[in-house]
C-alpha cells in the first residue's frame, strides 16, 4: 500500500515535470516561501513520502547489490559447470584408457598363459625324452657289461700259448 502511494506520488512528480507546473523549491524561496512553513498536513505526507522514498532507495540499492551478487555467482556457476565439463570429458578419457589398458591386461595375461602352459608341454616332452634316453642308455651300458664279461670270459678260457692268438 505504501509502495502504491510512492507510485502514485511519482507520477503526480512526473506529470508536473512534463507540464511546466513544476517550480523548485530553490525558487519558492526566493519569492518569500519556506520549505516548512505553513505546511500542516502537508508536512506530514512530505515527510511520509520522503521516508518511503528513502527507503524505496534504500531497496533499489539493495536489489542493486543483491542483483550484481546474482550476476557474479551465475558467473562463477557458469565457470564451475565448464569446469565440471572440462573435468567429466577427462574423467570419461581415464575411463575409456582404463579399459583399454585392462583389455591389453587380459589379451597379455591370456598369452603368457598360453605360453606357460606351451612351455609345461615341451617340459615333460623333454622330461619323457629323457626318461626314455636315460632307459635306452641303461639298457645299452647292461649290454656293455654283458658284452665285456663273456670277452673276459673268453680271455680268460683261452690259454695263453695257443694257435687262436697268432
Amino acid at each position: 500500500m505504501v509502495y502504491r502511494a510512492l507510485v502514485a506520488e511519482y507520477e503526480m512528480m512526473i506529470e508536473e515535470l512534463t507540464s511546466g507546473a513544476y517550480i523548485h523549491v530553490g525558487r519558492l524561496e526566493e519569492y518569500g516561501y519556506s520549505k516548512n512553513a505553513g505546511c500542516g498536513a502537508n508536512c506530514k505526507a512530505s515527510a511520509e513520502r520522503d521516508s518511503i522514498k528513502s527507503e524505496l532507495d534504500s531497496l533499489h540499492e539493495d536489489y542493486s547489490k543483491l542483483y550484481d551478487s546474482f550476476k557474479r555467482l551465475r558467473g562463477v556457476a557458469e565457470e564451475q559447470k565448464q569446469e565440471y565439463a572440462a573435468l567429466h570429458e577427462k574423467y570419461a578419457e581415464k575411463v575409456e584408457e582404463n579399459k583399454r589398458i585392462q583389455g591389453k591386461m587380459i589379451r597379455l595375461r591370456e598369452d603368457a598363459q598360453n605360453k606357460l602352459e606351451m612351455a609345461s608341454k615341451d617340459m615333460a616332452d623333454c622330461l619323457r625324452e629323457r626318461d626314455e634316453s636315460l632307459v635306452g642308455l641303461k639298457m645299452k651300458k647292461n649290454e656293455a657289461i654283458e658284452l665285456r664279461d663273456i670277452c673276459n670270459q673268453l680271455m680268460s678260457q683261452i690259454e695263453p700259448g695257443s694257435d687262436v692268438e697268432q
